[in-house]
């Protein structure tokens, strides 16, 4: 499952029992959350929120569990390149640039108005 940071996340499970409703626990890795009907809200999400979370829906006959992992997905941020290269004609350059973001963000470079993807 993906999220958009920022974004406010209310996750819903649903399942049948007799008897019924059936109650929930929700847990992400080996902390249990605060919820105890079939909605989890987690509220606006950050970084933090990524993980894997499982649910249990229980009544006094049984139980039944799901599983999922949560990517949180940010823009590209602390991008890094150098502001000027100077080179000499007919002479070679590198010019790395670098940024982190999830997804990876496609980089685009310019020159005379000509853009490329890397």
């Amino acid at each position: 499952m993906h999220a958009y940071e920022g974004a406010n996340l209310v996750i819903t499970a649903t399942a049948s029992a007799n008897p019924g409703p059936p109650s929930y626990w929700w847990r992400r890795g080996e902390e249990t959350l605060k919820a105890e009907t079939g909605e989890l809200h987690l509220g606006r999400i950050t970084r933090q929120h990524r993980g894997n979370y499982s649910v249990s829906a229980y009544n006094p006959r049984g139980a039944i569990n799901a599983s999922f992992s949560l990517d949180v997905q940010y823009g590209p941020e602390s991008v890094q390149a150098a502001e000027r290269v100077t080179v000499g004609e007919g002479g070679a350059a590198t010019v790395e640039c670098s940024a982190t973001a999830n997804p990876t963000p496609t980089l685009t470079w310019t020159k005379d108005a000509h853009m490329q993807n890397t």
